[in-house]
């Protein structure tokens, strides 16, 4: 299994969790609503405590996140859960997410994606055929490099996709200490953004827009230049956490609160509040315009050939 994740980049630990495990979580889910004081017991004994077990770990994460259908709001077009942002080191930390779907579901990832995380153009026409389709079943868990590029497909309409995602995951105490700190949070939320963003996952045609979209920004880094933390005097740190367009909660005790928030399990260090938009077009926006402008192009081109051989 180790093997796997150090080369692939992922591994499925197939029924990990036991029909009452998968009973337990989903009681901690309805309407809507989290009961994240039970949840969060439920992570660490439920889904760290068997990743514990099955790798020899001690395991540490950072937050965690449960949603029901609604992460398609920022996961349907593929995406990395963390951002490299230092070219010039060569070594990547080990830094993972686990998954816990508690419905059956599919999602897709690319294995190998993780080792390059900052690539050209070429490269990310070469590798998008390497995709992997996987079908996650109640109790599977998946665990996988967090710059791994991944994203869920939420086509199906399915009634219910409930899912425990723990992110920043570090094998033992001493690399979570080390590293922990190294890791600057984006917390972004926008909440008529991303209904809109669930509301165009259900479809087919605009899923796939918005993959390509999310795929080739992903895989050639977020609009990645070297000096970019340079720029906004936040130098020290390697890597950016994007926490999509959901926002946090504080956990309150044994209190039913707001699904599909993150949770967060020590304080972080948040990317300075006056440069996110700044940051934002960088990452986002400047990109999107040039895809955008891309394809009308070659829509325009098109149009004109076929009124050419007509």
């Amino acid at each position: 299994m180790k093997s796997d994740l150090d080369t692939k980049g992922y591994v499925i630990f197939r029924n990990a969790l036991s029909q009452s495990e998968i009973e337990t979580g989903k009681s901690f889910i309805e309407d809507g609503k989290v009961l994240y004081t039970k949840m969060t017991a439920f992570i660490q004994k439920s889904m760290i405590g068997k990743l514990n077990e099955i790798m020899d770990w001690d395991a540490q994460y950072v937050k965690y996140r449960v949603s029901d259908n609604n992460n398609s709001s920022d996961a349907s077009a593929f995406h990395r859960d963390i951002i490299y942002q230092d070219r010039q080191k060569e070594y990547i930390y080990p830094v993972y997410t686990l998954l816990s779907y508690l419905d059956k579901t599919v999602m897709e990832l690319i294995p190998t994606s993780h080792i390059s995380p900052v690539g050209n153009y070429t490269d990310a026409l070469r590798t998008y055929k390497l995709k992997e389709t996987i079908t996650m079943n109640p109790g599977d868990l998946i665990l996988f490099a967090s710059t791994m590029l991944h994203r869920g497909i939420f086509t199906e309409r399915l009634p219910y996709r409930r899912l425990i995602q723990v992110f920043e995951i570090f094998p033992d105490k001493e690399l979570y200490e080390k590293y922990a700190n190294k890791f600057l949070h984006i917390p972004s939320p926008r909440p008529k953004l991303s209904a809109l963003s669930v509301f165009f996952s259900r479809f087919k045609l605009s899923t796939l827009i918005l993959n390509i979209y999310g795929y080739l920004n992903a895989f050639t880094g977020y609009g990645y230049h070297p000096s970019l933390l340079q720029k906004y005097n936040v130098s020290n740190f390697t890597y950016l956490a994007s926490e999509g367009l959901q926002g946090r909660v504080n956990v309150e005790p044994y209190q039913w609160q707001t699904i599909n928030r993150y949770i967060l399990s020590r304080p972080l260090y948040d990317f300075p509040e006056m440069y996110r938009k700044q940051l934002k077009f960088i990452q986002y926006t400047r990109q999107h315009i040039l895809y955008s402008a891309v394809i009308l192009i070659l829509g325009f081109f098109l149009f004109v050939g076929l009124l050419m051989i007509r």
